[in-house]
C-alpha cells in the first residue's frame, strides 16, 4: 500500500516538473517571439516578399513602387488578348487600355508584416523561411483606348447580317435581299476582357458573346423617292443678264411603286429581284447644250450709222448696254426694258430725232437704228416677233419695212426666243458700222430672207416758201421730203438647194408722205448805175431725196 502511495506521488511530482519546464519554455519562446516582433524591420518590405514575381524584400515603399513601375511597362508592353468571333481570331493589344497601380500594389507589400504588432513577427519569419509572393495585377482602365482597339481588330463592326442592297442599271432596279447574320455583343465582351485582366489570364481565348442580326425592312416610298426623277432640260442659270452657267440635264426615271413592293415583300433572303424602270431622257442633254450654246450666228444685220457726235455715241451706248444679254428659251426680250430711259445721266446725249413728224433734238436720238437694226437680226434668226413698230417715215439706213421705232413710255420693240436653245444678243460699233448678231444653235439647214413688197406709193409734193432774205431766183431746202408707202414684209424660208420652204407675213408698215419745204428768194437786186454784161447763169438746190428704195422680192 505505501509503494502504491509512494509511487503516485512521484508520478504527480514529475507531471508538476514538466508543467514547470514547458512553461518556463513557452515563456522563453514567448518572450523570444515578442523580441521578433519588435525587431522586424519597420522601413522597408520584409524579406521574402515579392509582388507579381518581382522581389521587393528590404527595399522601401517607394523604392517598391518604382519596381513594381518598371516592371509592369516591361511584362505588360506586349500583353494581348485573342477573341474567337465567327470561327475567326482577333487579337486585342491590351497595354494602352490597362492601368497599374504601382503606388497601392507596394503599399500591400509594406503592410505585409506591418500591420499588426504580434502578426508581424510570425509574417516575417514565414518570409524569411518560405517566401511570400502577393498578386496585384493591372485594371482596364482606359475605356476608349479600348474601344479604339476593339475598332481596329474589326470586332466592333463585324456583323454578318447583310442588309438588303438595290442598284439602278439600264433598265431595271436591281434588288439583292438581304440574309440574316450575327454580331458581336460589345458591352458584354468588353465584361470578358475585364475578367480575363483581373485574373491575368492573357493565354486563354475569350469567346465573343454574339448576338443575332435582323434585316432591316424596306420603305418603298423612301426608296420611290430616291430613284424617282422628274426630267429637266439641260439650261443655263443666268446671273445679271449676261453671266451664266450650264445647269446639267437630267433624265426622268420612275417604276411602278405597288409592283415593286409586292415582289419584294414575296422574294426570299438572298433572292435577286429586278424592277422594270421607265426613262424620259430630255430632248437638250448637258453634253447637247454644251455643243450648240452660241455655236453660230444665225441671225446678222449691219448697218452704217451717220450724223453727229452725240447721235453716234448714242448708238454706241445703246448697243453696248444689250451686248451679251442672254434670252433663254421661252424668255421675251424687251428693247426698252433692257436699254432702259435714255437720260443724261446715264450717258445720253441730245441727237436729231422725229417726234410728231417733226425732227427735233432729243436724248437718246440716234437709239432707234440699234433697235432696227436688232429687229433685223432677230427675223433673220427666225425668233417671234411680239411688238413691232415702223418709223412714221422712211429710214436712210435701212430698208423699208425693217426699221423699229422704239420711245421711252412708248413704241417698244420686243421678241421672244421661240427656240429650244438659249439664244445671246451680240451688238458691236465699229468703224462707223453698227452690228448686230443673234448667236444660237443651228440645228437645221436653212436660211431665212426677209423682203418687202412695196403695196402703195406715195410721192412727196415741193412746196415753196417766198424768202424775201434771199435774191430772187435763188432756192434753198428747208426740209427734204419723202415719199409714204405701205410695205407688206415677209419671212422666207428656204433649204440649202434655195427652194421656198415657206413664206409668211411678217408686218404690214405704213410710212407718212412728207413734203419737201423748199424757200425761194423774192428779194430784188438793187438799181445799176453803171450798165455790166448781165450774167444769164442761174443755180437751184433741189430738195434731197432718199435713194434707198425697196423693192418686190
Amino acid at each position: 500500500m505505501g509503494r502504491r502511495v509512494a509511487r503516485k506521488e512521484e508520478k504527480r511530482q514529475n507531471r508538476r516538473l514538466k508543467l514547470k519546464i514547458s512553461g518556463a519554455v513557452l515563456l522563453v519562446l514567448c518572450i523570444a517571439y515578442i523580441i521578433c516582433c519588435a525587431v522586424v524591420p519597420k522601413d522597408t518590405v520584409l524579406q521574402g516578399v515579392s509582388m507579381n514575381g518581382v522581389d521587393l524584400g528590404g527595399i522601401s515603399q517607394q523604392e517598391a513602387s518604382t519596381r513594381l513601375a518598371t516592371a509592369f511597362r516591361k511584362d505588360y508592353a506586349n500583353a494581348k488578348l485573342t477573341v474567337k468571333a465567327l470561327d475567326k481570331d482577333y487579337t486585342i493589344p491590351m497595354y494602352s487600355s490597362l492601368s497599374f497601380n504601382d503606388a497601392g500594389a507596394a503599399a500591400n507589400a509594406f503592410n505585409y508584416g506591418h500591420r499588426n504588432f504580434l502578426l508581424g513577427g510570425f509574417q516575417w519569419l514565414k518570409a524569411l523561411a518560405f517566401g511570400q509572393n502577393m498578386t496585384y495585377y493591372p485594371e482596364v482602365r482606359n475605356q476608349a483606348a479600348l474601344d479604339k482597339e476593339l475598332e481596329t481588330s474589326g470586332l466592333s463592326t463585324l456583323d454578318t447580317t447583310v442588309q438588303t442592297t438595290y442598284e439602278l442599271k439600264d433598265d431595271k432596279l436591281e434588288f439583292v435581299m438581304g440574309k440574316t447574320g450575327y454580331s458581336v455583343n460589345i458591352k458584354d465582351l468588353v465584361t470578358e476582357i475585364g475578367k480575363a485582366v483581373k485574373a491575368d489570364d492573357y493565354k486563354t481565348v475569350i469567346e465573343a458573346p454574339l448576338v443575332q442580326g435582323a434585316v432591316d425592312a424596306l420603305d418603298i416610298n423612301v426608296i420611290y423617292d430616291e430613284i424617282h426623277k422628274v426630267k429637266k432640260e439641260a439650261t443655263l442659270k443666268v446671273t445679271d443678264k449676261k453671266k451664266y452657267k450650264i445647269v446639267k440635264s437630267v433624265t426622268g426615271i420612275d417604276f411602278d411603286k405597288d409592283g415593286a413592293k409586292t415582289a419584294l415583300e414575296a422574294a426570299a433572303e438572298g433572292d435577286v429581284v429586278d424592277i422594270d424602270i421607265v426613262k424620259d431622257k430630255p430632248a437638250i442633254n448637258t453634253t447637247d447644250l454644251k455643243k450648240h450654246l452660241f455655236e453660230e450666228a444665225v441671225g446678222k444685220c449691219t448697218t452704217y450709222v451717220s450724223g453727229t457726235y452725240a447721235r453716234i455715241s448714242n448708238v454706241r451706248l445703246a448697243a453696248k448696254t444689250i451686248n451679251g444679254l442672254i434670252l433663254l428659251p421661252g424668255e421675251e426680250f424687251s428693247y426698252n426694258e433692257a436699254v432702259g430711259e435714255r437720260t443724261s445721266d446715264r450717258g445720253y446725249q441730245k441727237a436729231p430725232a422725229y417726234s410728231d413728224g417733226k425732227t427735233v433734238q432729243e436724248l437718246g436720238g440716234g437709239v432707234c437704228q440699234v433697235s432696227s437694226t436688232l429687229y433685223k437680226a432677230v427675223v433673220l434668226a427666225n425668233l417671234e416677233v411680239t411688238e413691232h413698230h415702223n418709223h412714221t417715215y422712211e429710214s436712210a439706213y435701212i430698208g423699208l419695212g425693217m426699221d423699229a421705232t422704239v420711245s421711252w413710255d412708248g413704241p417698244d420693240f420686243r421678241f421672244r426666243n421661240n427656240t429650244t436653245y438659249p439664244v445671246k444678243i451680240v451688238a458691236e460699233y465699229d468703224g462707223g458700222a453698227l452690228t448686230c448678231r443673234i448667236r444660237g444653235a443651228k440645228l437645221d439647214d436653212y436660211e431665212v430672207q426677209f423682203v418687202a413688197d412695196i403695196l402703195k406709193t406715195n410721192p412727196y409734193s415741193v412746196k415753196y416758201e417766198k424768202d424775201s432774205s434771199m435774191k430772187a431766183g435763188k432756192t434753198k431746202v428747208i426740209e427734204s421730203g419723202h415719199n409714204g408707202y405701205v410695205v407688206q414684209t415677209y419671212r422666207i424660208i428656204v433649204d440649202s438647194k434655195g427652194n421656198q420652204i415657206s413664206k409668211q407675213k411678217e408686218d404690214k408698215c405704213t410710212y407718212s408722205r412728207k413734203d419737201a419745204r423748199v424757200a425761194k428768194g423774192t428779194k430784188k437786186a438793187p438799181a445799176a448805175t453803171t450798165k455790166k454784161k448781165e450774167e444769164t447763169g442761174k443755180t437751184t438746190e433741189k430738195p434731197a431725196q432718199d435713194t434707198n428704195k425697196t423693192k418686190k422680192p
